[in-house]
């Protein structure tokens, strides 16, 4: 008996993972679209608060902090890392938990 199976190639459909290759996102559309998540501490002052989203980008009314405190950029994460970089912030020894720990004593 003929095999009745019919494949892809019989069928003339794309095949999947070659569709999803066609329609490549501008780098300028992924930044835009990058969400970032600040995974430390609530600062003095309310300029930056524990769990903040940023779409994009640090925004450009950060670049002050950040040029005080530049480790502040090690608690911002990509949200698909977040769980990942919490388990970092509560593992004593990481680069994560010491700098959570300097910034929640409110040192400049």
């Amino acid at each position: 008996m003929a095999s009745n199976s019919i494949t892809n190639e019989d069928t003339k459909e794309p095949d999947k993972r070659t569709a999803k290759q066609e329609k490549p996102r501008s780098e300028a559309q992924n930044e835009q679209t990058k969400q970032l998540i600040y995974v430390g501490p609530n600062l003095p002052g309310g300029r930056l608060s524990r769990f903040t989203v940023f779409m994009g980008s640090i925004p450009k009314h950060l670049d002050d902090l950040l040029e005080k405190q530049p480790e502040i950029e090690h608690l911002i994460v990509p949200v698909e890392e977040l769980s990942r970089a919490l388990a970092r912030v509560n593992a004593p020894g990481t680069l994560e938990h010491s700098t959570f720990q300097y910034l929640s004593k409110g040192k400049e």
